[in-house]
Order: structure tokens, then sequence, then C-alpha cells
């Protein structure tokens, strides 16, 4: 899986303190190829979307944009107020394909120009009522930008602007996906709706964007879509904006780019610092790399411990202030050593205090 756009950015804000992560985003690698060629050897197991969640993803999307968005027009009619037959829709993936030079940059112009029509006070039919694949983009400095591209965009006629979107095939039981699916996805979208902001400041029309977009998930019957849910971001368009700084910052430290530089990363990764923890587990396929990096501390033991212990404090150290043959350095030190024999006491581990167990 590639570390790109909204997907990298929403990955950073995760877990912003781990640069080394930061650094994968930036140069856009390949997880299980970076992977591979830092460890020289093959990865294995499952991570990832799995092919059929992929493909089940790709036919959902597939149906909800085939015969000119004709299913999607018939779920967001209804909620804005539109007749589904006369909705004008514009794709830009049509209009500009992949295969196309400097396919990002011109998708964007085009979506200025979209932007620019409805600051000069056009609605649709005038400007598009939906548009597939918008494409957006964050600064990351003065001259380079990352792309970022929401499923779709709806204009709204209350604000006279449009909302992004974002479709995802996860299925909605009990009123909701699962949560870490959800959480990831909010992430998604919260730098899409940052970057849409950005678009509208630049055509002064700041009342007019807000911090929120529209999810179209799966219905529990095949491919059928739910009927689509709108959520606010604020939580996670704030945290895209520090995930944007950590980006600026850790791409001047190292001179890392793009695409291009992924194996400077390679090169750099065993100095660049890491932030282990729990949740690393389901979505960075480093969870067992960075495990051994910080395999003699309280980290490895988890977050509750790191945040208890600190990050840093070996577990020699730890076992020294158990079985009392190191002195505690300061009166939280003794505390916790006291602690510590208590609870080896009472779980019956005492001897691995003394290094005897």
């Amino acid at each position: 899986m590639s570390l790109s756009g909204a997907r990298g950015l929403a990955r950073i804000s995760q877990n912003p303190r781990c640069d080394l992560q930061t650094a994968m985003v930036i140069g856009q690698v390949d997880e299980i190829e970076f992977y591979e060629a830092l460890t020289k050897r093959q990865f294995e197991g499952e991570y990832g979307e799995r092919i059929s969640a992929r493909r089940r993803g790709n036919k959902f999307e597939a149906s909800l944009h085939q015969n000119n968005a004709a299913e999607l027009r018939r779920i967001l009619a209804p909620r804005f107020g539109y007749d589904p037959e006369r909705m004008y829709v514009r794709n830009l993936a049509d209009e500009i394909p992949d295969y196309m030079t400097e396919v990002h940059r011109n998708r964007y112009v085009r979506m200025m120009r979209v932007f620019a029509d409805v600051a000069g006070g056009y609605e649709p039919p005038s400007v598009p009522h939906l548009l597939i694949e918008p494409q957006l983009r964050l600064p990351v400095s003065d001259s380079r930008f990352v792309y970022v591209a929401p499923d779709f965009a709806v204009f709204e006629p209350a604000t006279k602007c449009y909302v992004v979107g974002e479709e995802k095939s996860m299925i909605v039981r009990a009123g909701s996906p699962d949560r870490v699916d959800l959480e990831r996805t909010r992430r998604q979208a919260g730098a899409e709706a940052l970057a849409l902001r950005l678009l509208g400041d630049q055509l002064n029309l700041f009342e007019r964007v807000r911090d929120r977009a529209i999810f179209v998930f799966s219905s529990p019957f095949d491919i059928t879509p739910h009927q689509p849910v709108e959520e606010y971001l604020h939580a996670e368009v704030s945290e895209i904006r520090r995930a944007l700084e950590r980006y600026r910052a850790v791409s001047e430290e190292l001179q890392v780019y793009g695409k291009e530089d992924g194996k400077k990363v390679v090169a750099r990764a065993h100095q660049l610092g890491i932030n282990f923890q729990n949740s690393c587990l389901s979505s960075c396929a480093l969870f067992y790399n960075c495990k051994d990096r910080v395999s003699n501390t309280a980290v490895v033991l988890g977050d509750e411990a790191k945040d208890a212990f600190g990050g840093t404090t070996e577990l020699e150290h730890l076992y020294a202030l158990a079985d009392g043959t190191v002195e505690a350095k300061s009166a939280e030190e003794g505390a916790l050593a006291v602690r510590l024999r208590e609870t080896a006491i009472l779980l019956g581990v005492e001897d691995l205090c003394s290094g005897k167990g």
C-alpha cells in the first residue's frame, strides 16, 4: 500500500511523533517494499487491505459512478433538494485520465475554475451539482503540495458551496461501520475538508466552507449504498493541520521531497525517531521491526507502561529498582520501586525481579 495523499496525512495524524512514518509518507513509499528493503527479508503474513475488500471497494465505487453517477445521484438528491434526473455531473477522472501528464495539477486547475465560478455567484446548473473525484491540494512549502482527491463533492444550496464526500464499502451495522475503519476514514476526509477550505479561502469563500464531509457507506445487502451520513470533522481537521507541520519539518530536515527520494528514506531509516505504540500493530507494516528497536525499554510493555515508567526507561533498570540492586534517584522512583515489589509479590513473580526467573 502506497503512503500518499490524504491516506498518508491521515497516517501521520495518528502518530505525529513518529518521524520514520512521516518520512515514509513524504517519500510515498510502498510499505511492503520499504519493509523488505529495510530488513532485507520478505514480509510474512497479511497486511493492509485484503484483495477481497479492495475488490469490493472498487465494485462499490463503480456502481455509484456508472451511468453518470446515477446511483450516487439517487441517494444524494433528496438530501439536497435536487431532482436526481436533472443533476449536472462532472467527472474529473474521465476528463483527465490517469495516463495523462501532470494529472493532479491539471485536474486541480479545473477544480479552481469551478470554484471561481461559485465565488462569482454561479449556482447549479451553471456549475455542477456533483463533482466526481474533484482534485484538491494542501501546501507543504511555498511551491510543493500534497494532492488529495475526495470521491465526490456535492453543491449544497444552503451554503452555496461544495461539501466533500467519501465512498467506503464498509458495512453499516447498528448505525455505524467498524470504529477503527471509521477513524481512518474520518481523518482522510479531514484532509480533504481542509484542502477544500484552503481553496475557498483563496477565493474569499471563508464562511461557506465548513469542516465536514458526507459519507456514503454500504448497507449489509450486497453493495447497495446506505443512506448518506454527514459528520463534522473539527478534531480531524485540527489533527491534519498538525500532520502537515510534521510533514514540512521532517521533509526539510531530511531534504526528502517526494517519491523519487524513497531510497533516501531507506538509507536513513535507522537514524529516524519512532514512537512505538500498541496501535502500530494494525496501522504499520514496520510494527515488529520497531518493536525490536525498543525491546529493552518499558515501551515494549505497552502504552500504559510507557506512560507509567517513561518511554526511555530500560527494563533492566526497572528490574533493578524492584529487587533493590540500584538506588532510587528520586522520591518518584522510590515509590515506583515499592509498587513494583508489591506487584511482583502479588503476581508470584518475585524471581523475575532478582533475575532468577
